[in-house]
């Protein structure tokens, strides 16, 4: 993606300053031409009006014809005759919105218009209105890739819906296999899940008072106190190019991505109170618990992640270090060590997944659904119009008059030719448990530790599935794994373990000496981890491709560490999309927003 700027050029640039990597700026009209016919497609042209002339709007229209082009006008009543010469050939042309803005104010929000445009441009014009009256009673079939958390969700909607669905994914069945090893990032890894409205953090703004500067994390190890569990240099031309996406996303479009996220994130809080509603049977007996306490080891951190959660409107309870303390005394020793600074309560829920999943695999099946385990599907097979033909997998071709794919990180090429390609990575979260011994504490809790190697961990109420004793299930880190597996007893893996340990140690000490004297830290003397799919944005990815057959075939997935908590929104992004109605997921996941270029003004 790229933007050609030829209007308010010094304003553009004071906002933007070094940030500017995707955009060139354009001072004189003499130096458009030059500009038009760099090496790199201009994207949006952020314009004045008067200076777009035909012979640049022909040259303009030439470069890379199968790339949506967008016009921002500054001139508002230059824009109808800017429609006369594009001739229909430009995707949107669009009058600035100047109203009672600041001048930086106004740069920002033309920039992410532009970006938007630019997004919407790539969803299929079927999808851009909603249909009125939609007829849900169908006969059609869904064939679904993957059995994660969205995958069964959106599966029960459709079949719901009157949809055929089958379900293949490549490991065994989870409900009767033990290996956790062979399981996917819901299936494998801690029996815990969380929801809160500011899950799936996009991590690479650099000016955040809640996060340090991650921008390079990636490229060091866990050992240097990085984010990777591999050495760098053993990354792949794949992992390079995505490494360099992250540490590429503008400030402005980092920021306005973290928007999105949350705004995913209500939708989904207001799908997941209905859906409790509406089959609460799943929900009995998995360990929920709602509302969710927030703990910071840093004011700084605090203060801004409270104003973050207020501007949210999630916010249910306030209190001092002080008032916290004396509700919950276990957590003295890691005030009087400067790890607790403070803390409030949100709106939010924790549960256990596996329980949880397994009945949901069980609806899918009331509701005539098929699953095939044990299934690796293997390419994307497409007719020379580039439309959707067959799926190939180990066990042959696979018919369906629409196609979902949501398997997480794919290693074997399943996306190689889409525009999601290359997009999703993995990174790993560690796990362990301890007993919960402080009788005051009936809220999962989410701690944060700013820079630290474990920056943010998700502590889970839940219960020993052997003995029935009510435990803390504790998940988090960050281990880059890109597109291999890990090496379990790598030093770097090591260090992500022990990072963990001393949190428990620390916040929960009596909880962590009991484990630790049953040797049950790790039940069956295995650690666990699970590797979450990752995207350089943050941004999950929904692409849409034409079927031969006149369907649909949806990649989705890569929501960082917000698979499950957006998963309801996801699951109604699908459906729509399948039936020809408008998300705005759609476009806000669109996988061309991650499409950066690496240029340097």
């Amino acid at each position: 993606m790229m933007f050609l700027i030829s209007t308010n050029v010094q304003s553009f640039r004071s906002v933007l300053g070094d940030d500017a990597s995707t955009v060139r700026f354009c001072q004189h009209n003499s130096e458009l031409g030059p500009h038009i016919n760099g090496f790199d497609t201009i994207d949006i042209w952020i314009c004045e009006g008067d200076e777009v002339t035909e012979e640049l709007m022909n040259q303009w229209l030439a470069s890379n014809r199968g790339s949506p082009k967008t016009l921002l006008v500054n001139n508002a009543n230059l824009v109808r005759d800017l429609e006369k010469l594009s001739r229909g050939r430009v995707d949107e042309i669009q009058a600035i919105q100047k109203e009672n803005q600041s001048e930086s104010s106004w740069v920002l929000s033309t920039l992410r218009a532009a970006e938007k445009l630019y997004a919407r441009q790539h969803v299929p014009h079927a999808t851009h209105h909603k249909k009125a009256n939609l007829d849900y009673n169908t006969n059609e079939t869904v064939l679904i890739v993957g059995a994660g958390i969205m995958s069964l969700m959106a599966a029960e909607s459709l079949a719901i819906r009157g949809f055929r669905v089958r379900i293949v994914d490549a490991g065994p069945d989870p409900r009767t296999c033990r290996d956790w090893t062979r399981l996917g990032a819901t299936h494998g890894g801690g029996n815990a899940r969380m929801f809160s409205y500011t899950e799936a953090d996009s991590y690479n703004e650099t000016v955040s008072d809640v996060y340090r500067d991650m921008r390079h994390l990636f490229r060091k190890t866990t050992l240097k106190g990085g984010w990777s569990v591999k050495p760098p240099s053993s990354y792949s031309a794949a992992e390079i190019s995505w490494i360099n996406t992250f540490e590429q996303v503008p400030i402005w479009l980092a920021q306005t991505m973290k928007k999105d996220i949350y705004h995913v994130n209500q939708e989904a809080g207001k799908l997941w109170a209905e859906y409790m509603e509406r089959a609460p049977e799943l929900f009995e007996g998995v360990s929920l618990h709602n509302d969710v306490l927030r703990l910071y080891a840093e004011d700084v951190a605090l203060t801004a992640a409270h104003g973050l959660n207020r501007e949210l409107g999630v916010v249910v309870d306030e209190f001092s270090q002080s008032e916290f303390l004396r509700r919950y005394p276990g957590f003295s020793a890691a005030a009087r060590s400067d790890e607790l600074a403070g803390g409030f309560a949100v709106q939010g829920f924790t549960l256990g997944i596996h329980l949880f999943v397994e009945r949901l695999i069980g609806r899918i099946i009331e509701l005539h659904g098929e699953f095939t385990w044990n299934c690796c599907v293997q390419k994307i097979r497409r007719n020379a119009s580039g439309e959707v033909t067959v799926l190939e997998s180990q066990l042959g071709d696979l018919r369906a008059d629409h196609f979902v794919i949501s398997t997480g990180v794919t290693r074997n090429g399943l996306l190689d030719g889409t525009a999601s390609e290359n997009l999703v990575h993995g990174v790993l979260g560690v796990w362990l448990q301890i007993p919960n011994l402080d009788s005051a504490l009936k809220n999962s809790i989410k701690i944060h530790r700013r820079g630290s190697l474990v920056e943010d961990i998700n502590v889970t109420i839940s219960r020993d599935a052997k003995t029935n004793e009510e435990i803390l299930i504790l998940g988090g880190g960050y281990g880059y794994v890109g597109l291999t597996f890990p090496l379990p007893e790598s030093p770097e893996m090591e260090e992500l373990f022990n990072e963990l340990e001393e949190v428990a140690h620390t916040y929960f000490p009596a909880g962590y000496q009991c484990a630790k004297q049953r040797g049950t830290l790790w039940p069956n003397g295995e650690r666990k981890f699970c590797i979450r799919p990752f995207t350089p944005t943050g941004l999950g990815i929904f692409e849409d491709i034409p079927t031969a057959s006149g369907g649909h075939l949806i990649i989705t997935g890569g929501n960082n560490t917000g698979g499950f908590a957006q998963a309801p929104a996801i699951a109604r992004a699908i459906c729509r999309a399948v039936v020809g109605e408008y998300d705005p997921i759609h476009v806000l996941f669109n996988p061309h927003r991650s499409k950066l270029v690496d240029y340097k003004v």
